[in-house]
Order: C-alpha cells, then structure tokens, then sequence
C-alpha cells in the first residue's frame, strides 16, 4: 500500500500489472517467494525495468529469477531490497537498512514503561526510517564500498 500511496502523492497513476505479491505461506518473504514473483513480472508483455523486494530475500531470489531468464541486474532490470541481512552484502544487492538496534531499543523501553505503569502508558507508533545502502544492483555507481543515504528517524505518539 505503501508504494501505491507514494505514486499517488507524486501524481502518478498505479499500474496493478507492475505488482507481484508472493502471499504464499511459507514464502511470502522467503527466496522462493520472489523467485515466484519475478518470474510473474518477468512473463507479462511489458515486465519491468526495476524492482524493489519487501525483503533481501525476496530480491535475492527475485536476482536468481532474473538471471535464469537470461537477463542482467542491473543492465536489463535493477533491484532493491529491504533489510540489508548479511547475505546481501555477498551478492551486491542494494538494500534500505532497517536501524534494528534503535528498533529493538524503543521495543524495550515501551515495554519496561508500561510493565512500571500499566495503564498509564499511552500507546505510541513509532516510524523508523531506514538507510539506504547503495550496492551493485541498482546500477548506481557507489564506488569501491557501500555507499549509505542515511534518512531522519520520525516518532510519532
């Protein structure tokens, strides 16, 4: 929803041919779920230039996809995936980073709030921005080593 949000928001219409979805237990967000999901984008009339995966996963397989159907990432279509898992690093993808950490430190401190005053802690929705790490894939150039945009971390309550 995301995706079709922001096109809106730029004015742009939303295509639903351009949107694969691996929904498939176990593999909504597994290699084989976007190997799947390649492979349904790559079989349309019109399959697309770039791709980003909801997760490295989903991209990696999306990659393999990609090449067994005989064509380049990033020369004949560029990808993106969400997580930066360590395997992605390997494989050149161009990832946005999650801050895990920082995640991991709010999770914490709400919980310990509201473990020390139940009931008086209001619910909050945090929105951590991730940072996009710059690989091969994208077909950006990024140098010798990761290139890193690091995005502002927004809190909402």
């Amino acid at each position: 929803e995301g995706y079709k949000q922001a096109l809106r928001e730029n004015g742009r219409s939303v295509n639903e041919q351009l949107i694969a979805e691996s929904d498939e237990r176990p593999f909504a967000f597994s290699e084989k779920g976007g190997y799947r999901a390649m492979n349904a984008l790559l079989e349309q009339e019109s399959p697309p230039d770039a791709v980003f995966a909801a997760s490295d996963m989903q991209a990696l397989g999306a990659m393999r996809a990609v090449q067994e159907a005989g064509l380049r990432v990033p020369d004949d279509i560029a990808l993106v995936g969400f997580d930066d898992i360590e395997l992605s690093q390997c494989a050149g993808l161009t990832t946005l980073r999650q801050p895990a950490r920082t995640m991991g430190g709010r999770a914490a401190e709400s919980l310990l709030r509201r473990i020390e005053t139940p009931g008086d802690s209001p619910v909050s929705s945090t929105v951590f921005s991730p940072e996009l790490i710059v690989r091969q894939t994208c077909g950006a150039q990024s140098g010798t080593q990761d290139a890193s945009v690091g995005l502002p971390l927004k809190t909402t309550s």
